[in-house]
């Protein structure tokens, strides 16, 4: 797994600390991990301006906050905004892992990552409530975790715009994939202005 720099909260093991910071330094390492799909052969995206996780997530939230306001007024934007941050937490243990192609790797996938949720967020303030927002997205069920798990697609499909205009390399097939994963028309409609720029 690439990464800017190891774990922060590995320099603190032994060190008691409350439980809110010990989980920020745990949080901390997605700002070290890069999004290995970037880094790999063929993209062309130099590794000092690929994106972490973090950049991934903040991209995410920023996004699902002016989306939800402009076309999914009805929605709990609060709990799209929770979703959004909590996605990835998973990776901080098990690291950014390539999407599964089959059922299998992905119930493994799903498996390692709610076991690294349940350990990040075991002594953590309202661990329960932040492990049911991750298991809502992951169910992709209710309203607020469509939505979410359609945003965190078209993010994808707006930073691959972003290395497009950046280093002249075109991503057709993100802007492919991401448009069978997207259900509403508001959205479909976001991604083709994307795909016009």
């Amino acid at each position: 797994m690439k990464t800017k720099n190891i774990n922060p909260s590995r320099f603190l093991v032994g060190i008691p600390l409350d439980s809110a910071l010990e989980l920020y330094f745990q949080i901390n390492h997605l700002k070290q991990l890069y999004r290995q799909g970037w880094l790999r052969s063929g993209r062309d995206v130099p590794k000092g301006q690929c994106e972490s996780v973090a950049d991934h997530v903040f991209g995410l939230s920023m996004l699902a906050l002016f989306v939800t306001d402009l076309y999914f007024p009805s929605l709990d934007q609060l709990k799209v905004i929770k979703m959004c941050l909590i996605h990835e937490l998973g990776e901080i243990i098990v690291g950014d892992l390539p999407s599964p192609k089959s059922d299998m790797e992905r119930e493994g996938k799903r498996k390692a990552e709610h076991m690294a949720i349940s350990m990040l967020l075991d002594d953590c303030p309202n661990g329960d409530e932040y492990l049911r927002f991750w298991e809502e997205f992951e169910e992709g069920k209710s309203p607020e975790a469509k939505l979410v798990r359609q945003l965190d697609k078209l993010e994808m499909a707006c930073q691959a715009k972003v290395y497009s205009l950046q280093h002249g390399n075109h991503f057709q097939e993100f802007f492919d994939d991401v448009r069978g994963q997207l259900e509403t028309e508001e959205l479909k409609k976001i991604l083709r202005e994307v795909e016009s720029i």
